[in-house]
């Protein structure tokens, strides 16, 4: 909406995208961005710009447009509901893929009702997420060999790096309370402060505020690292699709990942002790000077940037799962199409990304029957 006409955008397509305009922010963001141009960090009115990846101030780009969030529900499915290849099967779960050799013959499901049905296909797209995608694979018997044949699952392929590699922007909140700093009316999550460039040429983290408490005046930054280097796994504990899956992101555990954080929350110390947020008689409610590492323990949390656990690579990587052509390796018509095939995090929010990873994975398949 905002900058369609410029060569690195779009004007056309399903997803709408658009900034939100300052005189519908929620109070807390334009108190962040002025304490952020008071220290000296640089306005930028595109964050999605080539020279806006550290280092400044801006409003967040949002795929919410009258309303809705445009997702993939309301944009891409809907439009797909009426074609007459197209079923949709309701409140249904995965449990395994059917495979013969090298050959995927189509998936087996269980309805609420926990009747399993066995549907046959002659190209199989999982796209159950970053971690019910390794679960069904592991229960199909493509994973670590040493994961599966204590469960009694007959090993089709030992790929080790199904389940492995559980990447996110891991999170951290900020508490702080001032004179109308907790008014809930209005836009949230607009307002994103950047680092600047590190060592590695990337920002380590972005900041953006969020109200809590009109009453009390509460409020907080959020923080997440834009590359967490905590690898996790998520690992299935049974052969059903009821079994619990084990799931360990093994946040606050590396070094580096809670320097990145400190850094950050020094930044935030520099904004709450500005002139923009002491006319607001701003004050920290969290203990800000606690160690990093126990502060960490008590509220580090998700940003819902889950990727990894099925990552992309050539097949001689013993901790591939997926080729360049989403095809899982050892398999002729079986391919990974979500986050889980990212082999490392983007830096911003996975959303975009994700509808890459389909649109190239429907051009596969339409290449595939096509030869």
């Amino acid at each position: 909406v905002d900058f369609g006409d410029q060569p690195i955008h779009g004007n056309s397509g399903p997803i709408v995208i658009q900034r939100y305009k300052e005189e519908s922010w929620a109070p807390i963001n334009r108190v962040m961005y002025e304490s952020c141009v008071e220290l000296g960090i640089r306005e930028a009115a595109d964050l999605n710009a080539p020279d806006a990846q550290a280092g400044v101030i801006g409003a967040m780009p949002h795929n919410r447009y009258k309303e809705v969030r445009l997702g993939t529900l309301v944009t891409y499915i809907r439009a797909a509901r009426k074609r007459p290849n197209l079923t949709i099967r309701a409140g249904a779960t995965v449990e395994r893929v059917l495979l013969n050799g090298s050959k995927a013959e189509g998936v087996v499901f269980v309805d609420q009702a926990g009747k399993e049905t066995t549907v046959h296909a002659d190209q199989v797209v999982l796209s159950a997420g970053v971690y019910n995608t390794p679960a069904v694979l592991q229960r199909s018997g493509i994973g670590p060999a040493e994961w599966l044949e204590p469960l009694g699952i007959k090993v089709a392929a030992n790929l080790s790096g199904v389940g492995r590699n559980l990447l996110d922007h891991p999170g951290f909140p900020m508490l702080f309370k001032g004179d109308g700093l907790g008014v809930t009316t209005g836009r949230s999550f607009v307002a994103d402060v950047r680092a600047p460039f590190g060592d590695n040429g990337e920002p380590a983290w972005q900041t953006h505020p969020f109200p809590v408490d009109e009453e009390e005046g509460v409020a907080g930054f959020w923080t997440y690292l834009t590359r967490g280097l905590a690898q996790g796994e998520v690992q299935i504990t049974g052969r059903g699709v009821r079994d619990r899956l084990r799931i360990d992101h093994r946040y606050n555990t590396v070094l580096t990942d809670r320097a990145n954080f400190d850094d950050a929350r020094s930044f935030c110390k520099q904004m709450i002790a500005s002139k923009t947020f002491q006319k607001r008689n701003a004050v920290w409610v969290d203990d800000i000077n606690e160690p990093i590492a126990d502060a960490l323990a008590k509220r580090v949390g998700a940003a819902h940037h889950q990727c990894g656990t099925a990552k992309m690579g050539p097949a001689n990587d013993t901790t591939a799962v997926v080729g360049a052509d989403l095809r899982v390796h050892g398999f002729d018509n079986l391919r990974v199409a979500d986050t889980s095939i990212y082999p490392d995090d983007v830096m911003n929010n996975t959303n975009l990304t994700a509808y890459v990873v389909g649109e190239k994975a429907a051009e596969f398949v339409a290449g595939s029957l096509h030869q």
